[in-house]
C-alpha cells in the first residue's frame, strides 16, 4: 500500500469554493469551523462565503483563520488525492478506534453525572439516555461501515464487479445515519449548553463534557471523510 500523498499549506484564494472541499484539501480547517459554528460534513456542501454570511462572520477573518490554522500544519495529508482503500484504513483506524475507546467513556460518564446531579437538572437525565442510544447506534454503524460496506468499496477498487445498485443503497442508509448522528449530537449539545460547565461543576462533569466534545468534533470530520470524499469517490468508480 502506498503511503498517503501529502500536500504543503494552501492558502484559501476561492471564497465561493464548499466548505467540505476546503477540510478535505486541508483536514487541520475543520477545527476552525468547529470553533465558528461552521457545518462542513453532513451541511458542508455550501460556498464558504455563504456559511459566514449565514454565521454573520466577516470572510476576511474566515479566511485569515483557515489560512493560519494550515500554516501551523506544514506538512497535511490531502484527501483528495487518498485512494479508496487508503481513506477506509484511515477511517477505521482513526476515527472508529477514538469511538470504540471514548463512546464508553463518555456513557460512563453520563451515568455518574446523571445520578449525582440528575435529581436537580432533568437534562442530565435525558442527556443521558441521548448518549447510550448514541452509543448504541454507532456501535451497530461502525459495525456495518466495517463488515458490510468497506468491504465492497474495497472490492470495487480493486476492479472486482459489484452490485451497483446494492453498493449505492448501502451508501445512501449510512449518509441517512450519519444525519440521524448529527442530529442527535445537535440535541445534546442543547441540552448541555454547548458542553460548557456550569460554576462549581465537579470534575466528573467537566470530564463528560470535554469528552462529548471531542467525540463531536471527531464525529464531525469522521462523517466528513466519508460524505464528502470516500462516498463520492465510490460512486465515481460504479461502472454507468
Amino acid at each position: 500500500m502506498q503511503n498517503a500523498p501529502t500536500a504543503t499549506a494552501t492558502r484559501v484564494t476561492d471564497p465561493t469554493r464548499h466548505v467540505a472541499d476546503l477540510v478535505t484539501e486541508a483536514p487541520s480547517r475543520a477545527a476552525v469551523f468547529e470553533q465558528l459554528g461552521i457545518e462542513y460534513c453532513c451541511g458542508g456542501r455550501v460556498p464558504l462565503i455563504d456559511a459566514c454570511a449565514d454565521k454573520g462572520l466577516a470572510i476576511d477573518d474566515v479566511v485569515a483563520m483557515l489560512d493560519a490554522s494550515t500554516d501551523a500544519s506544514s506538512v497535511e495529508i490531502d484527501l483528495s488525492g487518498v485512494g479508496i482503500e487508503e481513506l477506509i484504513t484511515n477511517i477505521v483506524d482513526v476515527h472508529h478506534a477514538f469511538l470504540r475507546t471514548e463512546l464508553p467513556r463518555a456513557a460512563a460518564l453520563a451515568g455518574k453525572v446523571a445520578r449525582a446531579h440528575g435529581g436537580s437538572d432533568a437534562r442530565l437525565v435525558e442527556a443521558r439516555d441521548e448518549v447510550d442510544r448514541l452509543v448504541a447506534e454507532l456501535a451497530e454503524h461502525l459495525e456495518s461501515e466495517e463488515v458490510d460496506v468497506f468491504p465492497v468499496c474495497i472490492r470495487l477498487a480493486s476492479g472486482e464487479t459489484v452490485d451497483p445498485t446494492e453498493l449505492r443503497q448501502l451508501l445512501e442508509a449510512l449518509e441517512d445515519e450519519h444525519d440521524h448522528v448529527a442530529a442527535r449530537l445537535t440535541r445534546l449539545r442543547e441540552l448541555l449548553v454547548d458542553f460548557v460547565p456550569p460554576p462549581g461543576a465537579c470534575t466528573s462533569y467537566r470530564a463528560y463534557l470535554d469528552t462529548l466534545e471531542r467525540v463531536e468534533s471527531d464525529i464531525h470530520l469522521h462523517v466528513h471523510k466519508e460524505n464528502h470524499v470516500l462516498f463520492g469517490r465510490v460512486r465515481d468508480s460504479i461502472p454507468a
